[in-house]
């Protein structure tokens, strides 16, 4: 981690737990609609919503954190 400060890393990570919060507060209002609504299809449907929501969202952060990784690597190696 040479060429990253100490004050960018944590930069970089309260942007990151921003993301995660808003993801997960966006799955978690998704799933409560199916809590709220009280029918079992309906509570099996949006619960499933919800937690794909997070996922494809933990999974996209997983992948933008690799690609800034190569990014700044490419970038420091010219």
């Amino acid at each position: 981690m040479a060429n990253v400060n100490p004050v960018e890393g944590i930069v970089y990570g309260f942007r990151l737990l921003a993301y995660f919060l808003v993801v997960g507060i966006i799955g978690a209002v998704i799933a409560g609609i199916g809590y709220l609504s009280g029918e079992g299809i309906m509570m099996v449907v949006f619960g499933l919503l919800g937690y794909i929501f997070i996922m494809g969202g933990l999974l996209g952060a997983q992948y933008k954190l690799i690609a800034d990784a190569v990014e700044k690597g490419l970038l420091a190696a010219k």
